[in-house]
């Protein structure tokens, strides 16, 4: 797979991928930790969006992300071995499967790469920003965040839920073939200083925003080591970061 995008926004994009199924019935909302919901049913896709309809990126906004703070001991330079345990449902027959999926991760992602005055740690959540998805010998995937919110429950625990929406565009004509969107809940467990497990939930959503298909995956992640928070590389960060905090009145960063 290969991602135009930073190791860091690959490992978010990838929650957003998923196979097409028919449509289906409802289900019911889900309740997981931290209180937050997975929706058994969302809006539905912009028409500008449906299938059908020629499709352009346009330009890139480096700058329209959304901060979040982190706890310590998710900062880092990250990898994993790509194995997950998945569990798939199919909301429409009711079927249910399981079994080990390997997923090519980018070798390496950061986590938590500035800090404020007040030793905070914070994240980057890109919304708003097509990324895109190449499948060798396959058509293109544009996806884009739309929402990102993040609660702490405890000291051992962080939750993502984001919501996207992908797009499936012919790689020939540049018109987009399938459209769906996808709602998924991160749930990253401390299990030592160097270890954690992320438990990955998420539905997809056809184009009148009706839930098709669920996913529970499963996977560890070994931490190589602590940021370099003065690496010139993370410069932009920084200045992103700035930029928010002057707006958000926020601490100033590193």
């Amino acid at each position: 797979m290969r991602c135009s995008r930073t190791t860091k926004e690959c490992l978010f994009a990838i929650v957003l991928l998923f196979i097409n199924l028919p449509a289906p019935t409802l289900s019911q909302t889900k309740v997981l930790e931290g209180n937050i919901e997975i929706d058994d049913e969302v809006s539905a896709i912009p028409p500008e969006f449906l299938p059908g309809n020629k499709f352009e990126p346009g330009p890139e906004r480096v700058d329209n992300s959304t901060w979040y703070r982190i706890p310590q001991w998710f900062s880092g330079q990250w990898t994993s071995d790509g194995e997950q345990q998945i569990t798939k449902k199919n909301l429409v027959t009711g079927r249910s499967s399981r079994g080990k999926l390997r997923v090519e991760f980018p070798k390496f992602v950061f986590l938590g790469c500035v800090k404020d005055d007040e030793g905070t740690t914070w994240e980057r959540a890109p919304l708003n920003r097509w990324r895109l998805t190449q499948y060798e010998g396959q058509n293109p995937i544009y996806s884009m965040f739309r929402s990102a919110e993040v609660q702490q429950p405890d000291a051992e625990h962080i939750a993502i839920k984001s919501v996207g929406m992908n797009l499936v565009v012919d790689r020939r004509t540049r018109k987009i073939s399938k459209a769906s969107q996808v709602e998924a809940l991160q749930i990253y467990s401390r299990k030592s200083d160097s270890l954690m497990t992320l438990q990955n939930t998420s539905r997809a959503y056809d184009e009148t925003g009706k839930a098709y298909q669920e996913k529970v995956a499963t996977s560890e992640m070994e931490k190589v080591k602590d940021i370099d928070l003065d690496s010139l590389k993370l410069k932009y960060l920084r200045q992103a970061f700035q930029e928010y905090a002057k707006e958000h009145h926020h601490d100033q960063s590193r």
